[in-house]
């Protein structure tokens, strides 16, 4: 070994150790195992490096194995790296054009610079031609054609062509039209409807430049419009019993639909893929935000230790009907879905809001407190069993007070705050018997409160909207025997109303499908008792 080489060796090592001040392991488990964009920065944050993979996880760590045999140039280039950004695309191709895109506009000192474009294959449709064709060009030139790409690779676009003569009937050979028009009998593709044979003479211009437009929408990802064509020339096809034109245009519609499968695959995979990491990323956030809310309440309530059970409620209604309660769990900052509860307000009516709150918590503590005679209730629930370290109410000092009175009547000995909303009907402050906290001195645990806030409102909102779906879904034909929701459904459909319903005579109602004279006579005499 050299010494030269030991120099470059213990320099990357270097470059190396420091980046683990950065924490490297850390950054690269960020990366998704997905196609994207690369770009590394150094410690003025200008990017020095630019790269395309078809796995950024697989891709970029590579970069930080000390026996992966890197060469001079990218030891020197993991030595100045300070930071890693990426940008995640749904395919190689789209990284590739990033790639170049960002590699010109940065300029970035260890990338080889891209002079022009000739480097990458485009595939290349001639519409400036009165026949056009389609071929593979590593050039763009400003002449009339239309050009797509670049391609990863001169085998993805000659992959692409291939599958574009299987689906469009397009000239393939190297005549010169219109000058070789008519010269020769057309070849193989034609009998096999492969080509439409423009090298026949009489085949239209018009007619031709418009099967070359399908091609290029069809390079365009405009897949749904060109499989509609394909499918009504096939009928047509068989209408005029050319049977084996259709039974092609069928094979072409079978290559297509694959295509279409492969694209819906893809983009879900990368939607879902997404969906992972947006959520994987926000728990870890709505995470660090909780620890530093639940240590701020925690002073707040004069106690050692964060509450680890949390206990939130809000009443909703329409008006004076539907009135109903949500609790929803927090256990150490993360919502516990499987134990929310809600609750059917029954004693009270809209305008006792206190009423309604204390009838949920009542119900709610009480199924921990079976020493009260007075209860005959359903056995209790485990999840009722474990008492909270904290409600939070929706509303004021108002709603605190009515709360303690409940606490105060089962002996329970456990604190509770108000979630008070601003003028704009925002989250602001945490109200307690004797102090009001604007929550704007402390955005970690604004942040926190709102969540609970918002969550407690919609589990009830959720809850309300349903018992309000169910009462405008009833109707008097629930009333009567023999009507389910079929015929219930077929009734409304067929008269357009309850009122038509209640004028029709018994050959009109046994008129509707699935009524039977016996059931039309019970619908006929029921408005009519």
């Amino acid at each position: 070994m050299t010494d030269e080489h030991g120099m470059r060796k213990s320099e990357s090592d270097r470059g190396m150790n420091h980046m683990d001040e950065f924490n490297v392991q850390e950054e690269l488990k960020k990366l998704p195992d997905k196609p994207g964009v690369y770009i590394m920065e150094d410690r003025r944050g200008e990017a020095i490096y630019v790269g395309k993979a078809a796995s950024l996880k697989n891709r970029v760590r590579h970069y930080f194995q000390p026996s992966a045999g890197h060469s001079a140039k990218t030891r020197a280039l993991t030595a100045n790296i300070r930071k890693i950004q990426y940008i995640a695309t749904d395919s190689e191709l789209e990284a590739l054009i990033l790639e170049c895109d960002l590699i010109k506009k940065h300029k970035p000192k260890y990338n080889v610079l891209l002079k022009d474009d000739k480097t990458y294959p485009y595939i290349k449709v001639s519409m400036n031609e009165e026949y056009p064709r389609i071929f593979l060009t590593r050039r763009m030139e400003n002449d009339g054609a239309q050009y797509f790409g670049p391609y990863p690779s001169a085998f993805a676009a000659r992959e692409t062509i291939g599958l574009i003569k299987k689906l469009f009937p397009v000239k393939t050979c190297k005549k010169a039209l219109p000058r070789d028009a008519g010269k020769g009998r057309p070849c193989l593709n034609y009998h096999i409807y492969q080509c439409l044979a423009p090298c026949r003479g009489n085949v239209d211009k018009e007619e031709y430049r418009a099967l070359m437009k399908d091609v290029c929408a069809f390079l365009e990802g405009k897949y749904d419009g060109i499989a509609k064509e394909l499918e009504k020339k096939m009928k047509e096809a068989a209408e005029n019993m050319e049977f084996e034109k259709a039974a092609s245009l069928r094979d072409k519609i079978s290559s297509l639909k694959l295509v279409l499968e492969k694209h819906k695959m893809e983009t879900e995979l990368n939607n879902a893929l997404i969906e992972m990491e947006q959520f994987e990323e926000s728990t870890d956030a709505d995470k660090k935000v909780a620890e530093e809310a639940l240590l701020s309440l925690a002073r707040i309530l004069a106690s050692e230790c964060p509450p680890s059970r949390i206990e939130a409620y809000d009443i909703s209604n329409t008006g004076s009907d539907d009135i109903v309660a949500s609790m929803v769990v927090f256990q150490d900052g993360i919502p516990l879905g499987k134990e929310y509860r809600k609750f059917k307000i029954k004693s009270v009516n809209a305008q006792d809001d206190y009423g309604a709150m204390q009838e949920v918590l009542y119900r709610r503590l009480k199924r921990a407190f079976p020493k009260d005679d007075s209860i005959s209730e359903k056995p209790n629930e485990a999840a009722f069993q474990k008492l909270p370290d904290l409600m939070l109410v929706d509303g004021g000092v108002g709603h605190v007070n009515a709360a303690r009175e409940v606490l105060k009547r089962l002996d329970a000995d456990i604190p509770v705050l108000g979630m008070a909303k601003d003028e704009k009907h925002r989250t602001r402050y945490l109200v307690g018997t004797d102090f009001k906290l604007d929550l704007y001195v402390d955005m970690p645990l604004l942040k926190f409160i709102s969540s609970i806030q918002d969550e407690a409102h919609r589990f009830a909102l959720e809850y309300n909207k349903k018992l309000r779906k169910k009462r405008y879904s009833a109707s008097a034909l629930d009333e009567i025997k023999g009507i389910g929701p079929a015929r219930k459904k077929a009734l409304i459909k067929h008269f357009g109303s309850i009122e038509m319903i209640k004028r029709a005579g018994i050959d009109e109602l046994m008129a509707v499908e699935s009524m039977n004279r016996s059931t039309a006579e019970k619908v006929y005499k029921y408005f009519r008792s």
